[in-house]
């Protein structure tokens, strides 16, 4: 039984795990270089048409504006470690995915604010960000299955974005 045990728990660790390669480097890097492109293109793209976004009627359940100066840092503090720790302990396919999903996510994100703030279209928008939301949740379920912390480092942004996608349907149906 203890040779039994053993044995699986030997194939588990070598189906989760690697050693640390200079690929699962790279891909962690990428995945650092690809949030700080995520985050600074929102900014930049977020903060355009201020004028026109102040005229629209907001949701009533739309935070104040210090709950977005405050979120959006940890969010991207969050997907700096959580992203690069989940690589460096997978294996370097599993990495390659989880960048992956995190870019797709990330470019569905940068298109609502896109077709928000620069197009004015705002269904559209909306829909950008239910996909990105969507693959974020995935994203959890694989970082919950790798690490319990890096499930739950994942889940605040996660939450996040699904109330973003909330809120942007009701700026889409409500002006």
């Amino acid at each position: 039984m203890h040779t039994l045990r053993h044995e699986l728990t030997e194939r588990i660790q070598s189906f989760n795990a690697s050693p640390r390669t200079s690929q699962h480097w790279l891909l962690a890097w990428a995945f650092l270089l690809a949030v700080w492109v995520y985050a600074g293109l929102s900014n930049y793209l977020t903060s355009r048409s201020s004028d026109w976004y102040e005229s629209l009627d907001a949701p009533s359940f739309q935070p104040p504006d210090l709950v977005f100066a405050i979120i959006w840092p940890l969010n991207f503090l969050a997907l700096s470690v959580v992203g690069p720790a989940y690589i460096l302990t997978r294996r370097t396919s599993l990495g390659r995915t989880f960048l992956g999903l995190f870019i797709l996510s990330a470019a569905f994100s940068l298109g609502w604010a896109y077709l928000f703030y620069i197009e004015h279209l705002l269904f559209a928008a909306a829909l950008c960000l239910l996909l990105a939301a969507l693959i974020n949740w995935t994203l959890i379920a694989t970082a919950f299955a790798a690490n319990r912390w890096m499930g739950w480092g994942l889940i605040v942004y996660a939450g996040w974005l699904s109330l973003a996608t909330a809120l942007a349907f009701a700026y889409a149906f409500g002006n």
